[in-house]
């Protein structure tokens, strides 16, 4: 756990008057989910959580030993505790529990993840890009369809006036197969018991599973969900990689560019076949809009029933603790804001590529390091502090909020914003209007955070993280020295959220209000540096929601008040949204340093 300031800007905690609020809310806090990867105490026995406010007894909690008593640090109940002395936690931030362990004990086997590859060949994936140089490419075919037209052989050599000769024309899903051969063979090599899988879809849906199979799904079960879901769940796959290569290869090789896009059925049937195997990756690749079967978009009304049943998909892939990625081919309308939502739901990515850069984009998605899946983060403040209203956390008590996580890589990262309770509210907390001295009036206030996961082994467990931190009255000194990394993060993702609801005039009032703070603090070579770049992506992003939600109202496509994250945005609009949204792509952005 990581805080934005140096001290928690608090102007209610004092007999004093009050000081003028700051222009940006410093009280912000960074969680490295990554870090459950770190070995940390282990304590034994059971978790003592405070029967108030659920706050778990830690390393700076003080127990009364002559009464056994602990008076909560959050919320002052005073409760009776009973610890034996190995039980007792000695002054460490973090302390894990294991509250429940694997059905299998059998050692940790990471390199045995599955991954899917779900792929588009309807026929405008047939569509050509130009690159310089002549290029043999495995799997053309174009020199075979010519020569049917040939009576006098292959004649290749031949051009149209003008033409150019130094140049080869790479069809997208030729790029496709070249990105997921590199990425097999890789796997083969490095990860040899990761099992792979190949799905593709046009106006039906193959699954080739690890080669050695093929089941066609098509006509009316396209638009049975629960069949779909079925379907997937009784196929598997079960070669590892090492075995499977060649063959998986071949097929991939045997692929042709014809018919439509029945996306959504192939989605469902993926998601079926990894509901039983948490940690598994769907990477799913397409050039265009799903306009076959369940999900279809290519309407007004058929975009009314897709909105639920990709809401519906990704909640299924979460709960299951599936990562679902999807690369949108640049060229044609995906609309990437709403099948953007299930790799958001998962943690995934969601990358609108260049189709010669595609292998690039595969090898960073597969690059990922799970560390943990189905993650719920806890947040407890003092009970002097809240939560303003967030769509990421939900508040079970005004001072405790929940986010449910889903998976968690070695880089995610996420932040929560808090603020000081009213006046009031303050002073009949700390008893200042009964007097209270200000000796008494504390200097310090507790945070925990509580991780519960399930481990890559199977265990179900506890991670506890209490720090403590100073109060300030002082606006000014609350606004020095701040990290912007941490601002940073958080700014990114509540402009990006704020753009998906359609509130373009706060996006730029944030981005302008965080900007200010981030200048200022930016003191340093290479804290000027991120600074600069994130100054530089967020002006042109804010600059896009605005032209775009001009266009949107001179054409009155959409009343401002409908516009939001399922509707008024271009695909790269809507992926930059996602990625400015998504934990690990922020990490990377601002690096692993943390001030405070």
């Amino acid at each position: 756990m990581h805080f934005a300031a140096r001290k928690i800007f608090s102007p209610g905690f004092s007999s004093a008057p009050q000081v003028p609020q700051t222009k940006v809310n410093t009280n912000i806090l960074s969680i490295d989910v990554g870090t459950l990867s770190n070995s940390v105490t282990l304590l034994t026995g059971d978790p003592q959580f405070c029967k108030s406010c659920a706050a778990v007894f830690n390393g700076h909690s003080k127990l009364e030993e002559k009464e056994q008593t602990w008076e909560c640090e959050f919320c002052s109940t005073i409760q009776p505790i009973q610890l034996d002395e190995e039980e007792i936690p000695r002054g460490e931030d973090s302390l894990d529990y294991l509250l429940c362990p694997s059905e299998s004990m059998g050692a940790e086997d990471t390199s045995s993840e599955t991954i899917l590859f779900v792929v588009d060949i309807s026929g405008s994936m047939c569509v050509t890009t130009e690159i310089v140089g002549n290029i043999k490419l495995k799997g053309d075919r174009s020199a075979e369809l010519l020569s049917q037209f040939n009576e006098q052989g292959n004649r290749n050599g031949q051009y149209l006036p003008g033409q150019r000769r130094d140049v080869t024309y790479v069809s997208r899903l030729q790029c496709v197969q070249a990105a997921i051969q590199s990425q097999i063979r890789l796997l083969a090599e490095v990860k040899p018991h990761t099992k792979v899988g190949l799905i593709v879809f046009n106006n039906e849906v193959t699954v080739f599973g690890d080669g050695s199979k093929s089941v066609v799904i098509t006509g009316d079960k396209l638009f049975d969900f629960d069949g779909l879901l079925s379907v997937g769940q009784e196929l598997t796959v079960d070669t590892p990689v090492s075995q499977s290569c060649e063959q998986l290869i071949s097929k991939l090789y045997s692929l042709q560019e014809t018919g439509a896009t029945a996306l959504g059925p192939a989605l469902t049937v993926a998601v079926g076949m990894c509901q039983k195997l948490p940690g598994s990756k769907i990477v799913l690749a397409t050039d265009g809009l799903a306009n076959t079967g369940i999900g279809s978009m290519d309407s007004a009304e058929l975009l009314e029933t897709a909105i639920p049943f990709y809401e519906k998909v990704s909640s299924i892939a979460k709960d299951k603790g599936l990562i679902a990625n999807i690369i949108g081919i640049k060229g044609d309308n995906l609309n990437i804001g709403i099948l953007g939502k299930i790799a958001d739901s998962t943690g995934g990515d969601v990358e609108i590529v260049d189709p010669v850069k595609i292998t690039d984009t595969f090898s960073s998605i597969l690059d990922n390091v799970l560390v943990a899946t189905k993650v719920e983060v806890k947040l407890l403040l003092h009970k002097g502090f809240e939560f303003p209203d967030d769509e990421e956390w939900v508040k079970n008590t005004p001072s405790i909020a929940t986010r449910q996580i889903g998976n968690a890589y070695e880089d995610t990262e996420i932040t929560a914003e808090f603020q000081q309770k009213s006046f009031l509210e303050v002073s009949k907390i700390l008893g200042l209007e009964g007097g209270k001295s200000a000796e008494e009036i504390p200097k310090t206030l507790p945070f925990q955070v509580q991780i519960r996961y399930t481990s890559l082994k199977g265990h179900q467990c506890l991670r506890v993280i209490t720090k403590t931190r100073e109060l300030t009255t002082d606006a000014k000194e609350a606004e020095d020295n701040v990290d912007i990394s941490v601002v940073g993060m958080h700014a990114n993702v509540k402009t990006a959220t704020l753009a998906q609801q359609g509130r373009f005039d706060e996006v730029v009032q944030q981005q302008q209000a965080y900007d200010g703070l981030m200048r200022k603090n930016a003191q340093d070579e290479e804290s000027f540096t991120s600074y600069s770049r994130w100054t530089s992506n967020t002006t042109s992003f804010a600059s896009n929601v605005q032209q775009q939600q001009q266009q949107q109202q001179q054409q009155q496509q959409f009343p401002s008040s409908q516009l939001n994250s399922y509707s008024g945005y271009n695909d790269e609009t809507s992926a930059q949204i996602y990625q400015q949204r998504n934990a690990r792509t922020n990490k990377k952005q601002w690096g692993k340093s943390r001030k405070y």
